[in-house]
């Protein structure tokens, strides 16, 4: 579930409403058609995303596809409409239980004191998109927002990198029309008249 998380930019309660009707693992998609919502008391219970923008098709890198086909070992009951990701007692996994129980407590024990939820788990995936010069179109596409707003002004966390600033010059090589001159032909004589 947090290689799902941290490598496809879904929401948490778009991976606890996951079933594997919505999984292909051939084409390394996942659909986004619905969600799982937890109101307080515990009922529970499936709807739309609450935008059209947010029912897409996520693509998904090999690891995660193969991530995937060693969950669905485990949680593969016959039924396209299993969900994928299970708790100890077989139900969908909640964010607030996984958050609490699970996330928090082991960034406690690998001395991590920064304040994190698990739904950072998806700037995560959007900052190392965008840090490894993913097409801000694609990203957009993948978290489902209908504009790339959100992603920069909300999301996004700079990591300075050694390369920063190299792509410019990249940029520069590759768009250069001026031919190489020698350096003769750039000497400038100076009138002492």
């Amino acid at each position: 579930m947090f290689i799902v998380l941290f490598f496809s930019g879904m929401r948490m309660e778009e991976v606890s409403g996951l079933k594997w009707k919505r999984v292909c693992l051939q084409k390394g998609e996942i659909q986004i058609r619905e969600v799982l919502v937890r109101l307080k008391g515990g009922k529970e219970f499936i709807k739309e995303p609450k935008t059209a923008g947010s029912k897409r098709d996520v693509k998904l890198p090999g690891f995660v596809v193969d991530a995937l086909r060693e969950q669905r070992k485990r949680t593969w009951k016959g039924s396209e409409e299993d969900f994928v990701f299970l708790n100890k007692a077989g139900r969908p996994v909640h964010f607030n239980s996984l958050n609490q129980k699970v996330f928090k407590p082991t960034l406690k024990k690998i001395g991590c004191d920064k304040k994190v939820s698990l739904r950072d788990t998806r700037a995560s995936y959007i900052t190392n998109a965008l840090d490894k010069n993913e097409r801000m179109s694609f990203i957009q596409k993948q978290v489902g927002h209908t504009t790339s707003n959100m992603i920069v002004n909300h999301y996004y966390r700079h990591t300075a990198g050694k390369e920063d600033g190299a792509k410019l010059e990249e940029a520069w090589n590759s768009t250069r029309v001026l031919p190489d001159l020698a350096p003769s032909s750039l000497e400038v004589t100076e009138n002492t008249e």
